[in-house]
């Protein structure tokens, strides 16, 4: 679940979540800030605050039909190469 926090996502709302979000959204597909995830669905932030308090907004599981988001994978860390040799 924790691989959705802090990510930007395109969701495209099933007709049932186009209904139930229709005061939060008004077209079938939106882009969210994902604040965390858990068995419920995407808590995602609806509202921030300068004083940095930020309203989320829960969308279920079964209230999206496809989700597309970027995922940048860190580059490995590679270690150095001990050698040996012959002395003498």
């Amino acid at each position: 679940m924790s691989y959705w926090r802090g990510k930007d996502v395109v969701l495209k709302l099933s007709p049932e979540g186009k209904q139930a979000l229709s005061d939060a959204y008004d077209t079938e597909f939106v882009k969210v800030f994902v604040q965390w995830a858990d068995d419920f669905g995407l808590w995602v932030v609806q509202d921030r605050q300068e004083s940095g308090e930020i309203s989320v907004l829960l969308i279920k599981w079964h209230f999206f039909e496809t989700a597309q988001l970027d995922v940048i994978w860190p580059e490995p860390i590679t270690g150095k190469i001990v050698g040996f040799h012959k002395q003498g």
